[in-house]
């Protein structure tokens, strides 16, 4: 059995290391764990089953290194052996570094996609010779009709016209200035600008 095992494990390295490089670059970080995972994969895995099995270790990951990171810092005040608690120390810093990298390829993948809706919508239809709605961007970047607490701030796509509007206070979009509140009126009022 073993040679015919070891076949189906190279090919589902294969087919894993091959989603990671080409569909799922926030799951890089499991590479090196993939004896563990190549178990929970079936031979005829299909993209979604992998994803499914990624998402389920990174997920057991993140919670085993928020406990190792509590452990961390109730031990730090009665340290016995500097030695061995620097190198555990050492270690969770290092996977904290790799989980934030996932992060982070999390972060760019949805800004891509965004990125790629609002070029889609911003393009001629070749066979109608139209263009998308206005609603249809706004609502990439910013619900029409909606102020910033309506809106989750997962949903707002605002650095797509400045980076730093992610930091506003107070956004409203498309809504008459006596419909928002007394409060906002006055910011208007006041000079100070928008907040």
């Amino acid at each position: 059995m073993k040679p015919f095992l070891d076949e189906l494990n190279i090919a589902k390295e294969a087919a894993l290391t091959s989603y990671i490089a080409e569909d799922a670059p926030q799951y890089r970080v499991l590479l090196k764990h993939k004896a563990d995972i190549l178990d929970q994969i079936s031979p005829t895995a299909s993209k979604t089953e992998m994803e499914m099995t990624l998402h389920r270790q990174l997920h057991k990951r993140q919670v085993e290194l928020k406990q190792e990171g509590i452990r961390i810092l109730a031990e730090a005040e009665n340290v016995q052996d500097p030695q061995e608690y620097y190198t555990r120390f050492r270690k969770f810093v290092e996977d904290e570094n790799e989980l934030g990298k996932t992060t982070l390829a999390q972060y760019i993948i949805h800004r891509r996609v965004i990125l790629d809706l609002l070029a889609k919508a911003l393009k001629q239809d070749p066979e109608t010779g139209k263009y998308a709605l206005e609603r249809t961007v706004h609502s990439l970047i910013f619900p029409m009709r909606s102020t910033s607490d309506d809106v989750p701030f997962e949903q707002q796509n605002l650095w797509i016209i400045d980076e730093r509007l992610t930091f506003h206070s107070f956004l409203s979009s498309d809504l008459p200035l006596n419909t928002l509140g007394v409060s906002v009126v006055r910011v208007f009022g006041t000079g100070s600008g928008l907040k």
